[in-house]
């Protein structure tokens, strides 16, 4: 009886724990992160959440010159939170989320070339350590930045 009891106890903590994630979760994801390394400037906005969304926008320069962009969304479901990447304004690229703790989270693809995991993780209220990683033409390859909020607004030049 009392290890019936304790197993529908961990199901239903499981279960909570499981249909506990939240686009309102990630509000810690929200702001302008702003790098620098070797001469390239990344900057990554995300909007706060809302309406079940979050959206980004990521941009790389080098040289004044614009190198790369990237449309980002993050989107919840009924199951979970699903992260889609359109780099260059490309076809969407959908990564789900496989880990979340707090004030981090990793969302995978097996099925993409590279990469198939991303890693959000927020070190400090004002620093946010970004990552890819998988196997890159089948070796194991795995990237970082730890980017810092910026207080920057467009709108005061």
């Amino acid at each position: 009886m009392k290890t019936q009891l304790l197993i529908t106890i961990l199901i239903t903590l499981f279960v909570k724990t499981t249909n506990a994630q939240s686009i309102h979760d990630l509000e810690w994801m929200s702001g302008l992160w702003i790098g620098n390394q070797n001469g390239v400037v990344m900057e990554e906005y995300w909007t706060e959440p809302a309406g079940g969304s979050l959206i980004g926008l990521h941009r790389d320069t080098f040289s004044e010159s614009s190198s790369f962009f990237e449309f980002l969304r993050i989107e919840e479901n009924e199951e979970d939170l699903i992260y889609f990447a359109q780099p260059k304004g490309g076809p969407a690229t959908r990564f789900r989320v496989s880990e979340m703790g707090i004030n981090k989270i990793t969302f995978s693809n097996p099925n993409h070339d590279f990469p198939q995991h991303l890693h959000y993780h927020l070190i400090h209220p004002d620093t946010i350590k970004v990552g890819i990683s998988g196997l890159d033409n089948g070796e194991l390859k795995q990237i970082e930045w730890n980017w810092v909020r910026s207080t920057i607004n467009y709108g005061d030049k």
